[in-house]
């Protein structure tokens, strides 16, 4: 099989680091070498006779002051988050924000010791709000809390990997799975070590 290109977007001026659509799929989230995130909607996209590739950059925002490596969305589109060089983690309202048109602005921040360069949300809701696991440029692997009763959706740091037990490079690319019976959070990172690992920690 074939494939077709169907309409091409605009929103960057350097190389895209990383896309990521929404639960819903009605929005497309991007982050770049350009220090700026971008979101391109298709809210119609299952009505009749509509378009389903119709995307259209709605916002493009800098507020990170490097590269922007990684994104992606909570379990139900209510935050999104990137991560940057700049050893932050930011998060911003989500979807409902970007249909009102109201000013987007991160809600919360997060700092670590080392470059943010990979991100990945729980598929449901743990505890007070979502839990999101974080990948560092030093290879670090961190999980965070995101309190979604609050407005601000203020993170806290729930635990964070030894370092013995991390990488030794760069982490490329991580997943957070689901919560087995006995409470245990599964895991799976790679890294520019050339290793892939799979982790089961204890989530209180």
């Amino acid at each position: 099989p074939t494939g077709r290109k169907k309409r091409r977007l605009y929103a960057h001026d350097l190389t895209i680091l990383q896309m990521a659509f929404s639960q819903s799929g009605e929005a497309l989230l991007s982050v770049s070498r350009d220090r700026t995130f971008s979101i391109h909607t298709n809210p119609n996209r299952n009505e009749p006779g509509h378009d389903p590739f119709d995307f259209n950059l709605i916002r493009r925002s800098s507020q990170q002051g490097r590269q922007i490596n990684c994104c992606g969305w909570s379990w139900d589109d209510q935050i999104f988050a990137t991560g940057s060089r700049d050893k932050t983690l930011r998060f911003y309202v989500g979807l409902g924000s970007t249909r009102t048109g109201e000013p987007l602005s991160s809600r919360s921040t997060m700092k670590f010791s080392s470059g943010v360069t990979a991100l990945s949300f729980h598929e449901k809701p743990l505890s007070s709000g979502c839990v999101i696991v974080t990948g560092l440029e030093d290879g670090g692997i961190h999980v965070v809390n995101v309190d979604q009763s609050t407005v601000d959706h203020i993170p806290s740091l729930v635990l964070s990997i030894d370092p013995m037990l991390c990488h030794a490079g760069r982490v490329r690319g991580i997943a957070c799975g689901g919560v087995s019976n006995d409470s245990m959070l599964t895991l799976a990172s790679c890294s520019d070590d050339g290793s892939v690992r799979l982790y089961k920690l204890a989530y209180v």
